[in-house]
């Protein structure tokens, strides 16, 4: 994993298709492999919260976050 670009994980801990320690297991092997990693941890917002909008979900919210990562990282042409 040492080649992998910049990573920036978002997930919603209430996420009953995804369990979220799948994402904080990547997020701990890519902090191993010395690969930048942001990550992100909601509450609310269930399966699917980046895809549509509903009352309580993070959607408005992660998005700056990864902008800003994404200009940090230099990810952006």
């Amino acid at each position: 994993m040492p080649a992998a670009a910049p990573t920036f994980l978002v997930h919603v801990e209430d996420d009953d298709t995804v369990p979220v320690a799948n994402t904080v297991r990547l997020r701990d092997s890519m902090v191993a492999a010395k690969v930048t990693v942001e990550t992100h941890l909601f509450a609310h917002g269930g399966p699917g919260f980046g895809v549509r909008s509903r009352s309580g979900s993070p959607d408005g919210l992660w998005l700056p976050l990864f902008l800003d990562f994404a200009c940090e990282q230099r990810l952006f042409g």
